[in-house]
């Protein structure tokens, strides 16, 4: 088949947007967050079971210190602990030199976690528990049972780090327009998916700004609250949005049967649709919202989550829709995600299909990549199955895509 036959028939294209998609609109990179977490912890105080950015109202330092108990000083503080443990591992073992983020600091307190409520037995952990309990001894009250303290310091950082990266995705845009290519792509009619990995709602405001019709998975809007129902393939003629990991207007809802609340579905909130107490009437029915939206942090954790609901249900449209994909087109990804990654190599085993990455630095990209997927890219990219675009998603152009396609 002539190579102008087959760009003909290759017309089922996706996208696969990473966390670098985001910060032309202004939000935060994984570094930013990073250093929110780790360094700027100062800047937040616990308050109840959330955590907020201190007000620029005037409070006093004894206000938030009353409310907090420096509470927020003992994580930062058993963070960089993990962090520590984290480096040693790079440089002692691993031997690379990499820049340690969020996600690998939840995930080895997300271990650490399990191990001690023995939600998962993990002997692995046993070495470093020990060194952990008598690290975290400046920060403990005297004759306090240090593997008590330990379990809590792991439950409030998860929850800490959780909160951090919601509100801060949380900000407002400031443009949006760099998105451009996906309109472009749609109008051609070629463009069948768009699969992310962020949890802002980026993406679904630009479609929304240049009135894309898509399926995100959702109901239509019942009283402020749309709910999950997955019916991917009744609305496959339009564009299929999949947020693979979440999203920070995600929530899941439960009702209450006298004795405890018990799981119902995930919905997504209007933004206008007012709660008191974490509760929000439909009809006649009183349903509990979770605090903290439905999202997915950490690295090996994900292969955990990826097993059971929303995110099951997610993977499996996933691997669906990317077998129905002739061109996947990933930008700003570091492939990071192990889970993520075997889907891609299992998918770049038909030699039909075609990748294309649009990344500042390949060579970085390709450096920093999880598990199998450095060696698979070299050998991709040896084997020209895949076209590299070297820029920023806001300087790429049609132009740029179609000799690629």
């Amino acid at each position: 088949m002539k190579e102008s036959e087959r760009k003909k028939e290759n017309k089922n294209i996706a996208f696969l947007l990473g966390a670098g998609v985001s910060i032309p609109a202004g939000m935060p990179s994984t570094q930013d967050l990073t250093d929110e977490i780790l360094c700027k912890w100062y800047k937040w105080y616990k308050d109840g079971d959330q955590y907020r950015l201190k007000a620029n109202s005037g409070q006093s330092k004894l206000y938030f210190d009353l409310i907090d108990k420096g509470y927020t000083r003992k994580i930062a503080f058993f963070l960089n602990l993990i962090k520590n443990e984290i480096d040693h591992y790079y440089g002692f073992i691993a031997k690379v030199d990499t820049l340690v983020s969020y996600e690998e600091i939840y995930d080895l307190v997300y271990h650490i976690h399990q191990a001690l409520t023995r939600n998962n037995d993990d002997p692995l952990t046993n070495r470093i528990i020990h060194n952990l309990v008598h690290s975290i001894e400046p920060i403990c009250e005297c004759n306090q049972d240090k593997y008590r303290e330990l379990e809590l310091l792991c439950t409030k950082s998860l929850s800490f780090i959780k909160y951090v990266i919601y509100i801060k995705l949380s900000k407002s845009y400031s443009y949006l327009n760099y998105l451009r290519i996906i309109d472009e792509l749609n109008k051609k009619g070629c463009l069948k998916s768009i699969f992310t990995l962020n949890h802002d709602t980026i993406i679904e405001s630009y479609l929304r700004k240049n009135l894309v019709e898509y399926y995100d998975g959702f109901s239509e809007q019942k009283e402020g609250v749309r709910f999950w129902e997955a019916e991917f393939q009744k609305n496959k003629d339009k564009l299929q949005i999949l947020k693979l990991h979440g999203s920070i207007d995600w929530y899941n809802f439960k009702l209450d049967d006298g004795t405890y609340k018990y799981y119902y579905n995930v919905g997504k909130i209007d933004d206008e649709l007012q709660s008191v107490d974490n509760s929000i009437i439909i009809g006649s029915i009183e349903f509990s919202v979770d605090q903290l939206p439905l999202f997915l942090t950490g690295t090996n954790v994900k292969y955990l989550e990826y097993n059971y609901g929303l995110y099951l249900e997610l993977l499996y449209q996933f691997h669906r829709l990317l077998k129905q994909t002739d061109t996947l087109i990933i930008a700003d990804y570091g492939f990071g995600d192990n889970a993520i990654n075997l889907r891609i190599i299992d998918w770049m085993n038909d030699k039909k299909h075609k990748l294309i990455i649009i990344t500042p630095n390949f060579n970085n990209t390709q450096k920093y990549a999880k598990g199998a997927m450095y060696a698979r890219l070299q050998d991709w990219k040896r084997d020209r199955r895949i076209g590299i675009i070297e820029n920023k998603i806001e300087c790429v152009s049609i132009e740029d895509l179609e000799p690629l396609i």
